[in-house]
This record gives C-alpha cells, structure tokens and sequence, in this order.
C-alpha cells in the first residue's frame, strides 16, 4: 500500500468493478472525487445521464480493499500516494481510433502507431493534439480583434460615459469614464485557449514532455488575461487552426469535470465521458462512407406531448433512425436497447432502426429482429482476432453500406 513519498499506479476499465487497497486519505479523496464529479451538471450535461448521477462508485470489500467502479469515462485520477488509470471497455487503439474522429482537426494523425506503443493514455494524446494546434496558431501569430475596454482617463477619449463620468467630477475626481476599442491579443479565443495551456501545465498524471511544451507555449499568451466563464466565441473569422483549437480546449478543460474554478480534488484528474466522443466518432465515420447517407442526430418532439425522442442516428431522408451504445455485445439482444430502437422507429416513421455496438468476433452480434412493421438490425464494431483499427473500420463501413443498399431497395 502506498505510504510517504511512495507513489503506486494501477489500471482499471471503465464501468467495471476493481479491487483497489486504498488508505484512509485516498479513500476520502475517491470519496470527494465522486461527490465534485456527481454535482456537476457541466460534466454529464443533465442528471440522466449516469443511472446513479456518479462518476466514481465506491463499495468496501474487505478491510483496506474496495471496489471502485468509473462509470462511463476513462483517463487518470491521481490520489496521494495513487494514480488510478482507467481504460476504455475496448482496446485502447481502437478508442483513440474512433473518438478521434469525434474532432475535425489536423493534428489527429498523431494517432499512428508509435504513439499508441508509446503507452500514452488518451488524455496525454488529446493534450497532444492540442499543443499541436497551438503551435499552428503561433506559425501565424495570435489572432487579434477589438476588444472593448472601460478606463477612467484626465482626458477625452472614445466612447464616453456621460452618466459615470459626471458622478465622477461630482465627487471631485476630474476623470472620464470612456469605453474604448482595443485591437489586441487579449480576446475571448485566446483565453479559452490560455486556460487550457494552463490546466496542462499544472497537470500530474501527464507525460511530463506534454506538460513542459505547454509552458513554453505558455510565453507566447502573456498579453492575453485569464478567462472567468467558458463561452463558445465568434469563430466565423478565425482560422481553422483556432476552430480545431478551441474544440480540443474545451475538452481539455471538460477533462475536469468542466469547470473553469476547479476544486483541489479535481486539478490533478483528467476524465473524459466517453459515450459522447463514442457517438461522435461513429457519426463521423459513418459519414465517411462513399456509398451512404447523411448520418446526424436529431430530436423530435411527439406532439401534441412534451415528450422528446433523441435518437443518435437519422440516416438520409426517409429517414431511418439508429442508436449508438458503447457497450459490447454477447450474441443476445438487450431489451431495453431493442424498445428503444423500436421508439426512435415509430416516432420517425421508420420501417428500419440500426443499432450500432461493439464486439470481438461477428458471431456476438445480435441477429436480425422484425417488430411487426419495423425491422431492427445491429451493425458491430469489430475488435477482436487481431482485427486493427482500420481493418475495423473498413469491415464496419462495408456492411453499413451493405445493409443500406438492400434498405433503400427494398
């Protein structure tokens, strides 16, 4: 067990229970860890979104040993004495593989094979991603614009305040309050991206070459303040480079349950939710098929009810509807999985529902369901066999397109 400046690191999967020996000061970081995490709505974006509205589940085994369970989120959690790494349900190299299609930048082909080797854990690999960007920014220099800013001057200048300036000389200070424009660094884009140099900075469970490229990177925002609230900027002018910056930011940021004031127990962790990059990738990648549709999630409301559907596929215009679930599968449907297939179906008039999941061999894959006029297909991911990343990606892209042709046939 670990004690005094001994640090231990061990690896666990995500949403399964482990046995982990933890003191009593480990024991009540996890505990506060898993209350911070559960409280953030940012974080899992509605309360729904986790069965028990936690992150980190915690159940004592024996004495000194607990099961620890990380719902739906991987990366690393550092505790005194204790890093916990946790990894995806699937091999790590085909996670990367498809989450890194839920970004549209440039710098994801540093997703090769060296780098996967190399051990680095996904959140090191999205850091990386990310001062890879800045430093394509900083080729061109930081994008400036005008910035309004409010000063009390002796003199006239810009857009004057009338009202706080006369308060001003009624209270004996011959001062103008003026607003004025300010063609500088010091823009909302810019302190969204120094907030995320920053976290990667002060960040442990990092590989220590990331943390110190964000340092030097670091020098060239010193014209530029710090953010107080994360809004999405005006990126309508910006170059691409900032666009895929920004989006790679906010992940860096979102790693710590996607505040901006983190608490102690959350600025040395990184956890990244991962049914959202899982979704997002394989909207990505289904959108890549020459031979498909297009692929979007869409809600729609069921009128005249306030009741909302939200499946995460609707393919084409006829549309059929389908849902991705990061799980992996066994061979047997899973029922509820199956009901909501159906619904997504009816509520958009669909005769078809694809359901999309994972498994290691096509014979785990759930056969074929008809549910009187809609019939529901799963469509796996395959990892398993030595199968790469992009083999799988091929095979799954070929029989999506197959199961389309023979759909928008029939």
């Amino acid at each position: 067990m670990p004690s005094g400046s001994e640090h231990s690191y061990c690896e666990v999967r995500e949403s399964e229970f482990s046995i982990l020996e933890l003191n009593e000061v480990q024991l009540a970081h996890l505990r506060q860890l898993s209350k911070d995490l559960a409280g953030s709505k940012a974080f899992w974006g509605s309360p729904d979104d986790s069965p028990d509205s936690r992150i980190i589940d915690i159940r004592p085994f024996e004495s000194g040993r607990y099961e620890v369970k990380v719902h739906n989120a991987i990366g690393t959690i550092v505790t005194p004495g204790l890093t916990i790494l946790v990894k995806p349900k699937i091999p790590m190299d085909h996670f990367v593989f498809i989450a890194s299609r839920a970004f549209s930048v440039s710098a994801r082909k540093s997703n090769d094979k060296t780098g996967l080797a190399s051990g680095l854990a996904f959140h090191s690999l999205v850091c990386t991603w990310f001062l890879s960007e800045i430093e394509t920014i900083l080729t061109g220099g930081l994008a400036r614009d005008y910035v309004t800013k409010r000063e009390s001057l002796s003199v006239a200048k810009g857009s004057i305040d009338i009202k706080a300036t006369a308060l001003n000389w009624l209270r004996g200070k011959v001062e103008v309050d003026s607003s004025i424009d300010d063609y500088s660094e010091d823009m909302a884009a810019n302190r969204i991206l120094k907030k995320a140099l920053k976290v990667i900075s002060k960040s442990v469970g990092l590989e220590t070459s990331v943390a110190t490229k964000s340092n030097v990177l670091l020098r060239h925002f010193s014209a530029v303040g710090d953010v107080m609230q994360i809004s999405k900027p005006d990126t309508r002018n910006l170059h691409k480079a900032y666009v895929d910056a920004l989006e790679l930011a906010y992940e860096v940021i979102g790693g710590q349950g996607r505040t901006i004031s983190s608490g102690a127990s959350l600025s040395k962790t990184f956890l990244f939710k991962t049914p959202d990059l899982i979704e997002s990738g394989i909207t990505s990648i289904l959108n890549s098929a020459k031979h498909g549709q297009k692929v979007e999630k869409r809600g729609k409301v069921l009128l005249p009810s306030k009741v909302s559907v939200n499946p995460d596929l609707v393919i084409g215009p006829i549309p059929f509807t389908g849902d991705v679930k990061y799980k992996i599968q066994h061979g047997d449907w899973n029922r509820n999985d199956l009901g909501q297939a159906v619904l997504f179906a009816t509520a958009f008039s669909s005769p078809r529902s694809l359901v999309v999941s994972f498994a290691e061999s096509i014979d785990d894959q759930p056969e074929f369901v008809p549910v009187g006029p809609i019939g529901v297909t799963a469509l796996s991911w395959r990892f398993g066999d030595g199968w790469s990343p992009e083999e799988s990606s091929l095979d799954f892209i070929k029989r999506y397109e197959s199961w389309l042709s023979k759909e928008l046939i029939a």
